[in-house]
């Protein structure tokens, strides 16, 4: 760019000249400024408050000699302009009130002149004798205008441990400790292949030091099902995750308990095992085919079933289901269809049962 036969350089002389810009608050303001002689001249960004309750503009400089004094400020900045053309680089933080400009690759910081918040709308160029002006930019960063967010990421955990429930079907119970659920509104998201399972805060189980989340349903022949649980808190924030099966829960256990719980454990997944068989499921994966030789020889060697015949009129027989349920099944001929049967048991408890 040349001063006197630039085809887009601004001349001034001995004058004024404002330029317009879009309200800024965060970004720059670059320029090429033209200088001879020592020039005389000022440099203003200015806002709607310049010139109202004496206020001046928010930040500015006059120089002479091409040395710069910025408005307000009680003593030179130190920043020279030269003989010629001078890049001019102002960078504006105001709702923070910081600025600073560069000139020809020095920078040095500038006072800011008004409240916090304030912005600029036009530029002004005031010079005692002849400068040129070119290659005016106006860089807005848009970021900057949104606050950071100084929030600290939430803290994440470990889920405590995995307890089994043997009842009517098989659960996985995740155990939380009370001390690291420290909001309301949290929920868990279950995976269980396909499925997908949300548990609220509100169906958890406080034990006392823990908080129990059970997973229900599993059938005897997903004992090698993996599930999968992830806790969020009330933002979506993920602070857990654990990944348990009931197989791996009782190759853990051996030998914690007692003798008894072994031989619980090793029943268990050898009837995992011929549920799967049954049912011809991840047949290539069974429930008991990490168990040790020591850990299978606490199974029960052997068990009779004895099939009581019931002499009840019409009963033509039972059917065990081995799904989600121990069921038992009993049939009658359709010749019977509207009448009673009665139905009595005595559960694990000792507790008897009788059903019409």
């Amino acid at each position: 760019v040349q001063a006197s036969e630039g085809k887009y350089s601004m001349q001034i002389i001995d004058g004024v000249s404002a330029r317009s810009v879009p309200y800024i608050q965060n970004g720059k303001i670059e320029m090429q400024l033209y200088v001879s002689d020592g020039s005389h001249l000022s440099v203003n960004l200015q806002s709607a408050y310049t010139n109202v309750e004496d206020k001046c503009a928010p930040l500015g400089f006059c120089a002479d000699n091409y040395a710069i004094t910025f408005f307000g400020a009680d003593a030179p900045s130190g920043l020279m302009l030269q003989n010629g053309w001078n890049t001019l680089i102002f960078e504006m933080g105001l709702p923070n009130g910081t600025a600073a400009l560069t000139v020809n690759g020095e920078t040095a910081e500038m006072p800011v002149n008004t409240a916090i918040g304030d912005y600029v709308c036009f530029v002004m160029v005031m010079a005692g004798s002849t400068v040129y002006l070119d290659e005016f930019c106006v860089i807005d960063d848009d970021d900057a205008l949104i606050p950071e967010d100084t929030a600290e990421e939430p803290a994440r955990f470990d889920i405590a441990g995995t307890t089994m429930t043997l009842g009517n079907d098989l659960a996985l119970n995740f155990m939380v400790k009370n001390t690291d659920i420290t909001g309301k509104g949290w929920y868990a998201e279950i995976v269980h292949g396909d499925r997908v399972t949300v548990i609220d805060q509100t169906d958890w189980a406080d034990t006392g030091i823990y908080t129990r989340i059970s997973y229900n349903g599993l059938a005897a022949k997903q004992m090698v099902d993996e599930v999968v649980i992830t806790i969020y808190d009330a933002n979506g924030n993920a602070l857990a995750e654990k990944t348990d099966s009931i197989r791996a829960y009782a190759m853990r256990m051996f030998g914690k308990s007692t003798a008894a719980f072994d031989t619980v454990l090793a029943d268990m997944l050898n009837y995992g095992a011929e549920a799967q068989l049954q049912f011809n499921y991840k047949t290539d994966y069974l429930a008991n085919s990490l168990m040790t030789e020591e850990q299978q020889a606490k199974a029960t060697a052997t068990i009779e079933l004895t099939d009581l015949r019931v002499t009840a009129e019409g009963y033509q027989g039972a059917t065990l289901g081995l799904e989600n349920n121990i069921v038992l099944n009993f049939f009658y001929s359709a010749d019977y269809v509207g009448k009673t049967a009665t139905v009595s048991y005595t559960d694990h408890y000792g507790v008897a049962h009788n059903y019409d």
